[in-house]
């Protein structure tokens, strides 16, 4: 299952993901802020902007994609893990050697099924949008999309926030 925590409209129009939040504007923020001291000095309304930037919400600048595995592969994964730790733990080369072998041939699957569904979400959202797309010249938009090569960074996480078991790759870009 991937989870996109940001919002794209593709040029097809498809939309990816969710909208962000629409949190208060730091402007917004600033204006209550200075409303209730309409006599703060120069000093003042620099602390009264710094304070509002702080509590505004602000978009995220990145998308994080998630591949969370079902619990039976997170529970089996984690079991040849142990075994593998046993093995170590009495001193048997061999049996960690096997282990750890099975341990890394689960990753290795785990890591070609990341790597292909990033490769999808660059193929299908890896765009950027330069120019107004609310201008029109002659019935055209004036903005473009360009194709953008994503920096994304892979992580894998064996538990939720909880602790529980959960073998889930987050792929931040």
């Amino acid at each position: 299952m991937i989870f996109c925590s940001a919002s794209v409209n593709l040029p097809t129009g498809t939309q990816l993901g969710r909208p962000p939040g629409h949190g208060r504007k730091a402007a917004d923020l600033y204006a209550a802020l200075l409303a209730a001291e309409p006599h703060a000095t120069a000093e003042r309304k620099r602390e009264l902007r710094t304070e509002a930037v702080k509590k505004a919400r602000q978009s995220p600048l990145f998308f994080d994609l998630t591949i969370s595995l079902s619990n039976p592969i997170s529970l089996f994964h984690a079991s040849l893990g142990e075994n593998a730790r046993l093995a170590r733990q009495a001193g048997d080369r061999e049996g960690d050697k096997y282990w750890s072998g099975l341990v890394g041939e689960v990753d290795e699957m785990i890591w070609q099924a990341v790597h292909a569904g990033f490769a999808y979400f660059q193929r299908e959202a890896g765009y950027t949008r330069t120019g107004s797309h609310n201008a029109r010249v002659h019935g055209r938009e004036t903005g473009q999309w360009r194709e953008a090569d994503l920096a994304v960074v892979h992580w894998l996480q064996h538990a939720s926030r909880d602790g529980d078991m959960q073998l889930h790759v987050h792929s931040q870009s």
